[in-house]
C-alpha cells in the first residue's frame, strides 16, 4: 500500500531530472547528408528522394496487404498512435482493444483470444517504443482462428525478434514517417500490392510534373 504523497499533490518527485519522451540519434554523417541537400537544387524532391526510396525498398524487401471490410473486427492495442486503429475505421471496420503488458507497453497476447468473435479478421500488434511484440504467441492465435496479422512496426524499423528482423517476417509490417516514426507505407489494409504500386507511380508522376 502506497503511503507517500504523489508528486502531483506536493510529494517528492521520483526523478530530479526531466524524463524525455524519446531521443534521436543524429551523427555527423546525417548532418552532412542534410547539408548536401540544402546546398543543392532540390529541397523536397530530386535524386535524393529516388535514392532514399530505393534503399528503403531494398532494406525492407517487400510490401504486403490484407483485406478488412465493413463491420469486420480488428484486435489491436490502445497503447499506440491513433493511426493503428484509424486504418480500421477507414475501412468501416471496428477496432477492438486488447490489454497491454505493463512491463513492455506491448499488446498482451494472453488477452487477445477472449476478444475473438466470428467477425474478427485481423490482429494489429504494435512494436511499442521499438520493443518487438511476442509475435510467436500472436501467430499461434492467428493460425488457430485463421486471422491475418498486420504488424505496426513504426517504432521498430530494423529491429529483430528471436534473430529475425521485423520487416522480413511473414506478417504485414507497416512503418511510418511521423515525428519519432520512420518510414511510411500505405496505412489502408484493403490495398493490394498492385494498388500500392499504382499509388507510387501516380505520386511519381505528380512529382515529375512539378519538376518540369
Amino acid at each position: 500500500m502506497m503511503t507517500e504523497q504523489l508528486a502531483i499533490c506536493g510529494g517528492k518527485p521520483v526523478r530530479d531530472t526531466y524524463l524525455p519522451y524519446g531521443k534521436q540519434w543524429i551523427g555527423d554523417e546525417d548532418v552532412e547528408a542534410v547539408a548536401q541537400i540544402l546546398r543543392g537544387d532540390f529541397l523536397t524532391t530530386g535524386p535524393a528522394i529516388a535514392q532514399f526510396e530505393q534503399e528503403v525498398a531494398a532494406y525492407v524487401g517487400a510490401a504486403f496487404a490484407a483485406g478488412i471490410g465493413e463491420n469486420d473486427e480488428v484486435i489491436t492495442t490502445p497503447m499506440t498512435f491513433a493511426a493503428s486503429a484509424n486504418c480500421v475505421l477507414y475501412q468501416k471496420g471496428h477496432p477492438v482493444f486488447a490489454d497491454i503488458d505493463p512491463l513492455t507497453g506491448n499488446i498482451d497476447p494472453e488477452t487477445i483470444e477472449d476478444l475473438i468473435t466470428p467477425k474478427t479478421r485481423t490482429i494489429i500488434p504494435v512494436d511499442y517504443t521499438g520493443r518487438p511484440v511476442e509475435i510467436d504467441k500472436i501467430r499461434q492465435i492467428s493460425q488457430k482462428y485463421g486471422l491475418t496479422i498486420i504488424e505496426d512496426a513504426a517504432h521498430a524499423y530494423g529491429a529483430s525478434y528471436q534473430g529475425v528482423r521485423l520487416d522480413y517476417r511473414p506478417e504485414c509490417p507497416q512503418t511510418e514517417r511521423f515525428y519519432e516514426r520512420i518510414v511510411t507505407l500505405p496505412p489502408f489494409p484493403a490495398m493490394k500490392d498492385q494498388d500500392v504500386q499504382d499509388v507510387i507511380e501516380a505520386v511519381h508522376k505528380v512529382i515529375a510534373h512539378y519538376l518540369r
